[in-house]
């Protein structure tokens, strides 16, 4: 089955189409028609790589299934906030009209991001965290900004 999928952008100013895009991890995915990367703003999830398990982190692939789920046959639209010096649109993910950004951390899928002013993303992680959804309900879980210093 063959899901049509329908792309805003303030970045690109006019709506574009998509035949696919594919989840690269639980903050990352990719146009494949236009071959962009789009990295969720204000959100930092496990880190997966399907090409290098040294570079995985626990609940990585968790995530990454997570969001390919949600994304899974639904209309998607985008919000670009900027594009960062690796060329990623840093965006405002949407799937049927539901933040994205918000949905991964509200249900333990992703972090806020360490610079993240967001109150609602805040807020969500740490409900997220009383609640013991998601990655916080084992005792394995690490920020993925100190996973990847702690790798450098």
């Amino acid at each position: 089955m063959k899901t049509l999928l329908i792309f805003t952008s303030s970045f690109f100013f006019v709506p574009w189409f998509s035949r696919g895009v594919s989840v690269v991890s639980g903050d990352l995915v990719k146009d494949n028609d236009k071959n962009l990367l789009l990295r969720l703003a204000y959100i930092d999830a496990p880190e997966f790589d399907v090409e290098d398990e040294s570079k995985c982190q626990f609940f990585g692939d968790s995530s990454t299934i997570y969001l390919q789920d949600k994304l899974n046959a639904s209309v998607i639209t985008y919000t670009t906030h900027y594009v960062d010096q690796n060329g990623q649109a840093i965006v405002s993910l949407y799937s049927n009209g539901i933040d994205i950004n918000l949905w991964m951390v509200s249900n333990g899928y992703a972090w806020a991001d360490h610079e993240c002013k967001e109150k609602d993303i805040l807020m969500a992680m740490e409900n997220a965290k009383k609640q013991k959804l998601g990655l916080w309900k084992f005792d394995d879980h690490e920020d993925p900004f100190v996973f990847g210093n702690r790798r450098k």
